[in-house]
């Protein structure tokens, strides 16, 4: 166990930037437990970027070490669009565009993950039956200033760039989905650090064991500047000829 332990810390503390706290994961690791491994991914294109794709191999080596990933679908915050990184509001998506979406994407995610230990969920299943009670509860996990400490949401507001109250919720529905789901450990690229550590506190005040944060390194898009992302399009999708891949470069 002592050499397993060693093995995949030493593997994730290479790769990852950030990890949250990192003496309770060695802890966790230690424990024997079968660890719940949670990444969430939007579908807001149909295809699997190569940023995608990295931050997916990294769930399968948490399989390979005996642990479970739960895929996490964002069939519902897709519709709000993670404002991360963003410089302006997204436009919102239509539930028949995101689940066109979906059914591109599964058969890829499915193809790259080991289905023997694997959940594939999608968080249209609890966040679309929340009450206006559970809203206001929820949204008392947080303050506006606390989310003004935000980089991203910080340089909006003093370029006098919109910012629409649905952004502000939807860090708050990415903590829901922590707790929807008993996530161990919450994995994400580097702008979601924010994200994952507001999961932490929310799982808190559920009463539930909060979850390790880990990031990754962003892979940056075709433009050179930003994350690769679908919603930008500036991205190389993992099925993409290497004439397509140059062309988009």
């Amino acid at each position: 166990m002592e050499i397993y332990t060693g093995l995949i810390m030493e593997y994730l503390i290479e790769r990852a930037t950030n990890i949250n706290p990192k003496d309770d994961l060695e802890k966790l690791l230690k424990s024997k437990k079968n660890l719940r491994v949670k990444l969430g991914v939007d579908p807001t294109a149909p295809d699997v970027t190569l940023g995608w794709y990295a931050i997916l191999r990294m769930l399968r080596k948490f399989q390979d070490y005996g642990h479970t990933a739960v895929l996490i679908l964002g069939e519902f915050t897709a519709q709000v669009g993670d404002p991360s990184g963003k410089s302006e509001t997204r436009k919102v998506m239509g539930e028949n565009e995101i689940d066109d979406n979906a059914k591109g994407v599964l058969p890829i995610i499915k193809n790259i993950l080991n289905e023997n230990n694997l959940e594939i969920v999608s968080n249209k299943d609890w966040l679309s039956k929340l009450t206006i009670q559970d809203m206001m509860e929820l949204a008392s996990k947080t303050t506006l200033a606390q989310m003004m400490e935000r980089d991203d949401f910080s340089k909006r507001f003093n370029d006098n760039s919109p910012i629409s109250l649905l952004e502000f919720f939807y860090p708050l529905y990415q903590g829901y989905d922590s707790v929807a789901v008993k996530a161990d450990i919450e994995i994400g690229g580097n702008d979601q650090l924010w994200n994952l550590m507001l999961g932490r506190e929310i799982q808190k005040s559920y009463d539930l064991s909060p979850q390790i944060a880990m990031t990754f390194p962003l892979l940056v898009g075709t433009d050179g500047s930003k994350k690769m992302s679908q919603s930008l399009n500036n991205y190389i999708s993992i099925s993409d000829t290497l004439k397509t891949s140059l062309e988009k470069l």
